[in-house]
């Protein structure tokens, strides 16, 4: 295995691939049945399925690191903690303690002494009770909160709580 790397070692060669002289399989009974070639190739694994929140959230992030200006800050604060059973609860409860805020918004905007917390959501999706009190504390306390659900969405919001953007050198009126 000299010169190899160690992750190839995974990966079959041409001539480790079933082929229909050397592919079986085992048939009613115990009874070695040859396959033919396409029988013998595992099918390729499915496509990833598309996720049409975190798609409209790139797209909003490349699009704001485009527009405002260089020293703005872009953050998105990874609050979610998937799983289920023991070790989801223990992770859940370390996320707690780290500060994870329930309902806190995905993105977290900072240009020119303005905040903005942004809210993506795809065409379909709906604020949780959670992600509603958060917005209701946000502009409680006199910070902008907005639900973005693509670039022309947060386009608007920055016109509308008047960011600096590269397009216009000035406020947005």
């Amino acid at each position: 295995m000299k010169g190899r790397k160690p992750w190839n070692r995974l990966r079959p060669t041409a001539s480790a691939l079933p082929t229909e002289q050397t592919a079986s399989r085992t048939g009613i009974g115990g009874v070695r049945v040859p396959m033919s070639a396409p029988e013998a190739i595992p099918p390729k694994p499915k496509a990833r399925r598309r996720n049409p929140e975190a798609d409209a959230q790139r797209a909003i992030v490349t699009f704001l690191r485009m527009i405002l200006p260089r020293r703005a800050i872009v953050h998105h604060s990874a609050n979610e903690v998937r799983g289920s059973g023991h070790d989801y609860k223990r992770a859940q409860g370390l996320a707690v303690g780290m500060g994870v805020h329930a309902g806190f918004s995905d993105l977290l905007v900072m240009s020119e002494r303005r905040l903005l917390f942004l809210e993506v959501k795809s065409m379909t999706g709906r604020p949780t009770d959670a992600q509603r009190e958060f917005e209701s504390d946000v502009v409680a306390q006199g910070h902008a909160y907005e639900i973005v659900r693509s670039v022309e969405d947060t386009r608007a919001a920055l016109e509308k709580h008047k960011f600096t953007t590269r397009e216009r050198r000035t406020r947005c009126p």
